[in-house]
Parts: structure tokens; sequence; C-alpha cells
């Protein structure tokens, strides 16, 4: 695409009416580029060539995963003015903090973990937290800090109501982990102030299989852990 015809592009996205989508449209504009960046360094750096149309395909997938996300943020802040104060904070040096979630939908049977009983929220959210300290053995520290928007299950992980039976074995095995730590707690957050585990949650939902990002990962996740970070700083 030549420098004219983006020039162009530019020009119908700022003649646009309506606000809502020339400030939508400026958006993906500025998705496309970021893909198109992070192809363009891939190519030169990595030998690693992808077509024009993947390139696209994925910058959309991230702006209308990141527009479903804002606008459900937009409505929990909404709804609830004592939520909207609540946002993210670090851990204290010397301690990892793990931020859990789970997303799970009746109507289609699908969990963004892949557990066998899929009978309720409760369990997807439960077997998050076993996932999530699972993981964290390989990772460099021994103090963790776990917090999730699951107040039912925090509440039978911290002792504080009967564990549920249908939840007794990955409860159990989930304490089971603290042995290997130096120190563990669970914490109740809002869900404003576990944004990227939310978000997270329910782009795992469009998952067919497991993925895991070490590098390189999505823009959109990138944007919303760095809100995180400018509201606390």
């Amino acid at each position: 695409m030549s420098s004219a015809q983006i020039r162009d592009i530019w020009k119908s996205i700022g003649g646009l009416a309506n606000r809502e989508t020339r400030r939508e449209a400026t958006g993906l504009f500025a998705v496309i580029g970021w893909h198109i960046w992070i192809a363009r360094n891939n190519w030169v750096f990595k030998h690693d060539w992808k077509m024009e149309i993947k390139i696209i395909e994925e910058a959309i997938e991230d702006f209308n995963l990141f527009l479903q996300t804002t606008k459900t943020d937009q409505r929990s802040s909404q709804g609830s003015l004592l939520s909207s104060t609540v946002t993210w904070k670090p851990p204290e040096i010397g301690i990892l903090k793990i931020n859990v979630d789970g997303a799970f939908t009746a109507r289609t049977w699908k969990d963004s973990v892949p557990i066998q009983d899929r009978t309720s929220a409760d369990v997807v959210e439960a077997e998050g937290f076993r996932i999530a300290l699972d993981c964290s053995i390989c990772l460099a520290g021994g103090s963790y800090i776990v917090e999730g928007n699951a107040q039912a299950v925090i509440n039978m992980l911290q002792g504080k109501c009967k564990i549920k039976a249908c939840l007794e074995v990955i409860v159990r095995d989930t304490l089971s982990f603290f042995s290997r730590f130096q120190s563990c707690s669970f914490h109740f957050i809002p869900r404003d102030g576990n944004r990227v585990a939310y978000a997270l949650a329910k782009h795992a939902l469009s998952l067919e299989a497991p993925l895991t990002w070490q590098r390189n990962f999505s823009s959109w996740v990138q944007r919303k852990a760095s809100f995180d970070v400018s509201v606390f700083q």
C-alpha cells in the first residue's frame, strides 16, 4: 500500500460524521498498522513471512476482542461506583502476584481450561487457581499472592466456608501446592482490579486449544496491562 493510499484512508476516516464510528475506525487503522510493523520486523529479523490477508485478519480479531472487553469493562464500571475505584496493584518486592480468572458458557459447554466436569462456573474458576499454582512452580520466586474475582472459590481456599462436594478434589489439590512455596495466599479482587485476567478468560472461549504467550503477545493484552500500570503510577 502506497503512502498516498494511506493518506486517502486516513482522510476518509476523519470525514466520518459519527464520532463513535470515527473513533473505532481510527483504532482499527492503528491496530492494523501495529500488526504490519510486527510482521515487518518478523520478516527482517526472523525471515518469518506472513501473508497480507493473515495480518489483516489477526488485526481485526485483536481489535474486536479489545472492543468487546472494553465495552464490558465500561458496563461493569457504570454499574458500581465503588468497583470503578479498584485497580490492579503490583506486589511488594520479593513477591510474585498471579491473577486468575475463568470463563464458562453453559449454552455452548465451553470453558477456558481443559477440564472434564463442566457443570458450573465455580468448577472452571477453581480449576484456574489449581493450574495457576501448578504453572508457577517454574517461576523464579517462592512467595506468591494469588488474586481472582471468584469470591466463593476464594472463601473455600481461605478456609472461610465449607468446600462444595463438586470442588473437593480441585480445592484440596490446589491447597496441596502450599508445601512447595515459602508462602502463598489467596485474595479476592473485584473485576476492575483483575482486568487482564478477565479479558484473557473471555478470549479463551474462542480458542480450540490451549495458547501460551512468552513473547510478542497480542497488542490488546499489552494495552490492558499498560492501563493497569499507568493507573497505579
